[in-house]
C-alpha cells in the first residue's frame, strides 16, 4: 500500500502546452519540456535583446548572446536520450561556449587582415 502511494506521489503530471510525454529508446515514458518552448524563449530573447540594445538598456547584450543556449538545448537533449537532465544543460553550456570561442577567433582573424 505504501509503495503505491509513493509511486503516485513521484509521478509527474504533464502541464498542457509545456510538457510532453515521450517514449525513449529504452521504452520508458519520459515527461519533458517541449522543444517548441525552448525555441519560443530563444526567439523572444533575440527580439528582447535587440530592443534592449537599441534603447541602450542594460542586459540587452546578455539576452541576445545567450539565446543560443535555448536553440542548442533541444539538440543536446536528444543526444542525452531525450530527457531533461543537469548533464544536458551543462553540455549545452559547454557547446555554446565552444561555438562562441570559435566565432570570436574567426572575427579576430578577419579584423587583422
Amino acid at each position: 500500500m505504501n509503495n503505491e502511494k509513493q509511486s503516485a506521489e513521484l509521478e509527474v503530471k504533464p502541464i498542457p502546452y509545456l510538457n510532453e510525454t515521450v517514449i525513449n529508446y529504452n521504452g520508458q515514458k519520459v515527461v519533458r519540456i517541449k522543444s517548441s518552448f525552448f525555441y519560443l524563449v530563444g526567439m523572444l530573447s533575440v527580439v528582447a535583446g535587440i530592443i534592449m540594445m537599441s534603447y541602450e538598456i542594460p542586459g540587452g547584450t546578455f539576452l541576445f548572446l545567450n539565446c543560443t543556449i535555448f536553440f542548442l538545448y533541444p539538440a543536446v537533449r536528444f543526444l542525452f536520450g531525450g530527457k531533461d537532465s543537469v548533464a544536458g544543460v551543462i553540455a549545452t553550456f559547454v557547446v555554446d561556449a565552444f561555438i562562441k570561442s570559435k566565432i570570436e577567433e574567426s572575427v579576430k582573424k578577419r579584423r587583422k587582415k
